[in-house]
């Protein structure tokens, strides 16, 4: 895991959104921004909300047997129109990138 901070006075968009255009590898984009989200698809890569990286992470160190996390993380989950029987897109390159 990478974490990239933007310098003093550099919005953080602007900083993600050099590091993804000048990026000839894949990144996984963990931001609840719309707008951040976006670009990271257009310019084919990744992008998970920080809810579901939240929910990831809880669910990789559940699967570890650890006593002290806690097992539950409600979130309602909301579903915009389409196939209900099939994943988007976007969501199809998530399970690939996890």
């Amino acid at each position: 895991m990478t974490i990239i901070y933007s310098r003093l006075g550099e919005k953080a968009d602007l900083t993600i959104r050099k590091k993804l255009s000048s990026s000839t590898g894949s990144w996984i984009v963990v931001s609840s921004d719309r707008e951040i989200s976006d670009y990271a698809a257009r310019t084919d890569h990744a992008a998970v909300s920080s809810v579901e990286f939240e929910e990831k992470l809880y669910s990789a160190l559940n699967s570890l047997n650890k006593d002290s996390i806690d097992d539950y993380i409600t979130r309602p989950s909301v579903r915009q129109g389409g196939n209900p029987k099939k994943l988007s897109k976007k969501q199809k390159k998530k399970l690939r990138a996890i």
